[in-house]
């Protein structure tokens, strides 16, 4: 409600450059570490995610991809704030980012939920 004016946006852009390089590296390596266990398996990366047993690795990816992503939301946010005024992009920036979070949460919780009740996986990914 007593927000200050924000103008310093070169902090902000330097931020998001660091997180989204962070959050790019540690998606790749978990997609490698995915790659490899999918090779054994005789699965595909995808497949393998989808019905490993493995709750880690399948957390890991799902958060390492969204993490990337809402950093790819955030600066959408910024720059429509830096260029055109309305400082409410950057709230609807976040308002989207958490709708991400959400919808990553609920989508690892129902294999994780599936695989606590009992429910046996496949014998090949």
């Amino acid at each position: 409600m007593n927000g200050e004016i924000v103008d310093l946006f070169l902090i902000a852009w330097l931020v998001l450059a660091v997180a989204g390089a962070a959050d790019g590296a540690s998606l790749v390596r978990t997609l490698g570490q995915v790659r490899r266990e999918a090779a054994l398996w005789d699965s595909s990366t995808i497949g393998y995610l989808r019905h490993t047993s493995e709750p880690a690795l399948r957390a890991l990816a799902v958060e390492d991809a969204a993490a990337l992503a809402g950093v790819l939301i955030a600066p959408a946010g910024l720059l429509v704030h830096e260029l055109a005024g309305p400082s409410v992009s950057d709230s609807i920036a976040s308002l989207h980012i958490g709708i991400l979070l959400a919808a990553t949460a609920a989508g690892l919780a129902r294999p994780l939920a599936d695989l606590l009740t009992g429910q046996s996986i496949p014998r090949r990914a």
